[in-house]
């Protein structure tokens, strides 16, 4: 039996057990943990997959974009992340229509002041 348990050992270290807690822990204990830490090391390995895929779809768009001359439609980081940016998208998105339609509300004040009795009707 001991042999089956030192076996564990550098495993357990692997996974970031310490010396100290891998003799108080009882072998169903160490195989739990262990087990913890292989799950944990697999999720983070999608997730790093995920992300550099992500950013190959990324830098993708971008060139594509520039060799078609469609450099001024960018896509914005939402585009790529929806889940993790919807507020802030429409955040932003409240945010240029309010500044468009003051720059719109801007422009007919204007042409009205340009044009100020030039629509007057003639009865």
């Amino acid at each position: 039996m001991s042999e089956y348990i030192s076996g564990f050992y550098p495993t357990a270290l692997d996974a970031g057990i310490s010396p100290l807690d891998f003799w108080d822990y009882t072998v169903l204990e160490i195989a739990d943990l262990i087990e913890s830490y292989n799950r944990t090391f697999i999720f983070k390995r999608k997730e790093q997959a995920f992300h550099q895929y992500k950013l190959a779809q990324m830098v993708a768009s971008y060139v594509s974009l520039m060799f078609s001359g469609e450099s001024d439609k960018t896509p914005e980081l939402w585009d790529f992340y929806p889940e993790l940016f919807e507020d802030e998208r429409q955040q932003i998105e409240q945010a240029t229509i309010a500044s468009q339609l003051a720059l719109h509300k801007e422009r007919m004040r204007l042409f009205a002041e340009r044009n100020k009795g030039r629509f007057k009707g003639t009865d």
